[in-house]
């Protein structure tokens, strides 16, 4: 009966058992045995009291020093399972498919990489990164940050667009100081895939035809520089890029900003640009460079000062081939209206008049 009842005790209930026994049992039989001797009944009570005191704290010592303090063992349970750790490298020596435990590294360098793409779910954040980094001169990783933020059909194709001009102009840039144009065509590509993502955005059209023409003059430029340019080939380039500029004319706004621009581009190119057939397209150009600087067109004070210088050198071509008095006239009048509209074109306005006094 005995070893049943130990045997449903707890180790609390068995502990309590052992204080009991060690404590209480010794204060009784002292007190029973002050009673027998004849010891009063309220002494032999206040002796037992104290025998039974000194007993617990005897036995209170006693289990203090056989017993391990437990805050070791609360510090040794977490360091036994680290320095059994070094375990799983064993495993992967004999079992060779479980060296797919190293693609844990890689899984975490690729969650600092998870933000970037998760910028298209607010696809704007990442265009006004992409616009910080251009601040910094670096286009690179503006690319990269656009070409996924393009993507995503929530974003703002007129923010989109301005960022993606000022990238492809960066990049245009860079490849005139090193010659090497991939980048600036992966920019020419990406400005395609937002205007035909948002065909309707406001110009998008236009400017994207624009950045062709000025890709179409880039490799014509790159081509004369090595010097061994075929004459087919060039011509080729200027037609491609003559109906580019005819296409961004076309896609603008009549007597708008980029129109103006666009027809400045256009006169410009057909003034100073070779003749396949033979024809002199000075007078054309130069029609078109007037048209740019029509009053119904509202530009930017330096932008129509730089229009009309365009359109003085250009009437300066003519004059050295055919000397008229009104083209004389109009270009010291045009010099004169873009200096007082910009003052910081005076020294391109007197390099021009320089020019005009040369003798031919």
């Amino acid at each position: 009966m005995r070893r049943d009842l130990t045997r449903r005790l707890g180790d609390r209930e068995r502990a309590h058992l052992r204080v009991a026994a060690r404590t209480v049992l010794p204060a009784l039989v002292i007190g029973v045995l002050l009673v027998v001797i004849g010891v009063s009944g309220p002494l032999a009570v206040i002796i037992a009291a104290v025998a039974g005191g000194i007993a617990t704290t005897v036995y209170a010592k006693r289990r203090r020093a056989t017993t391990p303090p437990p805050a070791p063992l609360r510090r040794t349970l977490p360091t036994p399972p680290r320095q059994e750790t070094p375990s799983p490298p064993r495993q992967e020596k004999p079992t060779p498919p479980r060296q797919e435990k190293p693609t844990a590294p890689p899984q975490t360098r690729k969650e600092p990489a998870e933000p970037t793409r998760s910028l298209p779910r607010n696809p704007d954040a990442a265009v006004e990164q992409a616009r910080s980094i251009l601040a910094t001169g670096d286009p690179g990783p503006a690319l990269a940050l656009l070409k996924d933020a393009v993507t995503d059909p929530a974003i703002d194709p007129v923010l989109a667009l301005a960022v993606v001009d000022e990238l492809v102009d960066a990049l245009s840039r860079r490849a005139e100081q090193s010659r090497d144009d991939r980048a600036y065509a992966e920019g020419i590509a990406l400005l395609t895939d937002l205007v035909q993502r948002h065909p309707r955005a406001p110009e998008g059209k236009s400017l994207l035809h624009s950045h062709r023409a000025q890709y179409l003059m880039f490799q014509a430029a790159r081509l004369t520089a090595r010097g061994h340019a075929p004459e087919a080939t060039l011509h080729d380039l200027y037609r491609k890029t003559e109906a580019e500029l005819r296409e961004a004319m076309a896609a603008a706004v009549a007597f708008g900003p980029v129109w103006a621009r666009e027809s400045a581009a256009l006169g410009m190119l057909l003034c100073h640009g070779p003749a396949p057939d033979g024809r002199d397209r000075v007078d054309e150009g130069i029609e078109l460079l007037r048209q740019a600087l029509d009053a119904r067109v509202t530009l930017p004070g330096r932008q129509r000062a730089e229009i009309g210088l365009d359109l003085a050198a250009a009437l300066t071509l003519r004059l050295r081939r055919h000397d008229r008095a009104e083209d004389r006239a109009e270009i010291h009048r045009i010099v004169a209206q873009a200096t007082q509209t910009d003052p910081s074109a005076r020294s391109d306005a007197d390099a021009l008049l320089a020019g005009l006094e040369t003798p031919r």
